[in-house]
């Protein structure tokens, strides 16, 4: 028999899940002190992975596979605030070390959705799945925020550097007898969300990346800073342990100007991983944001760019028997060689044509700019001021004088031979109204010598000043003749005999000349290269100069001690 009674659907109702306080969950209010519970999590090998979303207003919420007895006290420590639970049910973990109560009410949450009940267990917070989006480590390592760091203690660093800057940072480290290694890379924005790279569909940017590693001493902070002035020049430190001889280096790398505070069980055990063997990951601040390096090839020795100095072969054959005597010496050619470079800033610096324009967006608006002079040159530009410049130029050649006169040495070398001061006189003679650069070529180890005549200084403000505006002279006829009543009204107070007595007796109290300031700083140049210190001191002090002033006291009294 055909049975017609027809087919009943019933619907089927979602039950709430059952509440099991088996793993570890927390919020934190910023991806810093998540950061440092996921590196106490693997520091403590307690888990090797976590999943992570993403609030909207900055918060983060962190699940690992951690008993909640043995998680909570480690969410406490890093600042954030311990649930227990599974799924998408959790109950806050009370502070006081006891298990977490089950809610009263359970509710249903939606697919994605996380529900958190508090000590309260009455009414939970939705944690919505579209406002909470999953994220990886990747994204919580860039939602970092990296505080500045005041003090540096490395051994090495790595730097990206552009072709031509890469070169300047090659050369520079090679003068300071550093260990260098050199290799081809491409860079990229390191940015997107679950593990997708937004940045590789952008073109690669080729860059230089250099290993610079200096003997176990104290950090060279003046080069370090040198180099950050460097535009487009990120300079980084390994945030893991890393062998002295590796000179690959680690995976992950942050700005030496920031702390970023990761633990090393977290960067190896989490963050390494994620890392392809070519690639570097460079955690930058604000001003240069994060990238991904891929390093291309083996790191080569620097010495292997550095060209010599072309010198002619040596015939084969045996030694002379008999000394040579008179001229038969032979003369040794006069180099630059390499020594440390002094502290403060340098004397001068020399440009280019190309440089000058640099300069005038440099220095504008710079208290450097009030002292500083410009000799103009052969296609090479002299910069200098009383008492030696107020900055360091991230450009040019800096230069520093030796002995009495006007003689320039490029910082951080020195003649070869040695050259009293009666030979550098005759080598690069120069009168009281003249000036001797003398540097390194750009592409042979010869000796590059340039003269200025210091009748063609001006003021360094002349390369940004326009057209000065029309000035209205003169006075009306009535305000005039007000101004000659009242004049002729006032009678200027007699000055006190007692203090013309004093001013026969302490020149200070005794009237100064009124001289223009910019005939001041002329003259102090002139009486420094001339030897005499103290009087260039006192016109320093009369044109308001105290700094310089004080420095040229310094280096009058370092000559007395040194003589």
């Amino acid at each position: 028999m055909w049975d017609a009674t027809p087919e009943i659907t019933r619907a089927v109702t979602p039950r709430p899940q059952a509440f099991q306080p088996a793993l570890t969950g927390a919020r934190f209010p910023s991806a810093q002190d998540a950061l440092a519970f996921l590196g106490a999590v693997a520091g403590a090998e307690l888990a090797g992975e976590a999943s992570a979303r993403r609030g909207p207003g900055g918060d983060w919420w962190i699940e690992a596979p951690v008993d909640w007895s043995r998680g909570s006290s480690l969410v406490y420590s890093a600042g954030g605030a311990p649930f227990a639970g599974s799924g998408s049910l959790w109950a806050a973990v009370p502070g006081d070390g006891s298990g977490p109560a089950p809610p009263t009410a359970l509710e249903t949450a939606g697919a994605g959705d996380r529900l958190l009940y508090g000590h309260d267990r009455d009414e939970p917070e939705r944690l919505a799945a579209e406002d909470w989006p999953e994220a990886n480590l990747v994204d919580l390592l860039l939602s970092n925020r990296p505080r500045p760091a005041h003090a540096w203690k490395l051994e090495r660093v790595f730097v990206m550097a552009p072709g031509v800057l890469a070169r300047a940072v090659l050369n520079q480290a090679v003068g300071l007898r550093f260990s260098v290694s050199v290799s081809a890379a491409e860079c990229f924005p390191l940015t997107g969300r679950s593990g997708e790279r937004s940045g590789d569909t952008a073109p690669p940017t080729s860059v230089g990346w250099l290993r610079i590693a200096w003997p176990k001493k104290k950090t060279p902070e003046t080069f370090l800073r040198s180099l950050l002035r460097l535009p487009f020049v990120l300079v980084a430190h390994p945030l893991e342990a890393v062998p002295s001889d590796d000179a690959s280096g680690a995976k992950l790398l942050a700005d030496i100007r920031y702390a970023t505070p990761l633990a090393d069980a977290l960067v190896s055990s989490l963050i390494s991983p994620l890392v392809k063997d070519n690639e570097r990951w460079l955690l930058g601040g604000p001003e240069i944001g994060h990238w991904r390096v891929q390093v291309h090839g083996k790191p080569r020795d620097a010495g292997t760019f550095i060209q010599a100095p072309a010198s002619p072969m040596a015939t084969p054959g045996m030694p002379a028997t008999a000394f040579p005597t008179g001229n038969q010496s032979a003369a040794i050619p006069l180099r630059l060689m390499p020594r440390s470079p002094g502290p403060g800033h340098p004397d001068a610096v020399l440009v280019d044509d190309t440089e000058l324009g640099w300069l005038r967006d440099y220095l504008m608006g710079k208290p450097a700019a009030e002292t500083a002079y410009l000799a103009p040159g052969p296609g090479r530009h002299l910069l200098l001021a009383p008492g030696g410049l107020l900055t360091t130029l991230p450009f040019g050649i800096p230069l520093r004088r030796i002995g009495v006169g006007g003689l320039y040495l490029q910082e951080g070398r020195a003649l070869h031979p040695p050259l009293p001061e009666t030979a550098r006189g005759r080598v690069f003679p120069c009168d009281a109204e003249e000036i001797v650069a003398v540097t390194n070529r750009d592409s042979t180890g010869e000796i590059a010598a340039t003269r200025f005549d210091l009748d063609t200084l001006v003021p360094v403000w002349t390369l940004w000043l326009g057209g000065a505006p029309p000035v209205e002279e003169g006075v009306s006829a009535e305000i005039a003749a007000k101004i000659r009543k009242l004049a002729a009204d006032l009678q200027p107070p007699e000055q006190p005999r007692w203090r013309k007595q004093a001013a026969e007796l302490i020149p200070a109290l005794r009237p100064r000349p009124v001289t223009d300031r910019g005939q001041l700083l002329r003259q102090s140049m002139q009486l420094e290269r001339a030897g005499r210190l103290a009087e260039a001191v006192q016109c320093l002090e009369q044109a308001g100069e105290l700094a310089a002033a004080g420095r040229l006291y310094e280096r009058a009294a370092v000559a007395i001690h040194e003589g």
